[in-house]
């Protein structure tokens, strides 16, 4: 195998095993109950670049929705990985957290800190309290 082929599995590997995190935290919130659960996986071109999209969504009682979202472009010569936790219900769209963008230059770098970034998304999800009334605080 040439050297560019090596580096291109290596990138589909780390890309696989996000997703494959993604898919175990849907999984995860249905078998615990929570709503509808939905996952998404998708590679997009914008006028900006090209950007891979990957979430996942759970709709909550009392019309809150909560999405584990993560995006990675490449942009000014590095990548930028960016996650976060969004809520939306009757008043629109909101940052619940907002993790640090990370700006990897290399491909090794790429996919130790996807990894965990992928990994800090999830554990987050996993130790929220997803009842309405915490998430969305005193009315």
């Amino acid at each position: 195998m040439d050297a560019e082929s090596a580096q291109s599995v290596l990138l589909l590997e780390s890309l696989a095993s996000c997703n494959e995190q993604f898919i175990s935290l849907a999984q995860w919130l249905s078998s615990v109950g929570h709503g509808d659960v939905s996952h998404s996986f998708n590679c997009r071109g914008y006028q900006s670049g090209t950007m891979l999209e990957v979430y996942v969504e759970v709709q909550l009682k009392g019309g809150v929705a909560i999405c584990w979202w993560l995006d990675i472009s490449w942009r000014h010569r590095h990548w930028l990985i960016d996650a976060s936790v969004l809520v939306n219900d009757d008043d629109g769209q909101r940052v619940l957290k907002q993790f640090s963008d990370r700006t990897p230059r290399t491909l090794q770098d790429f996919i130790v800190e996807l990894k965990e970034a992928t990994t800090d998304l999830v554990e987050y999800a996993r130790s929220m309290d997803l009842e309405p009334a915490t998430i969305l605080g005193p009315m």
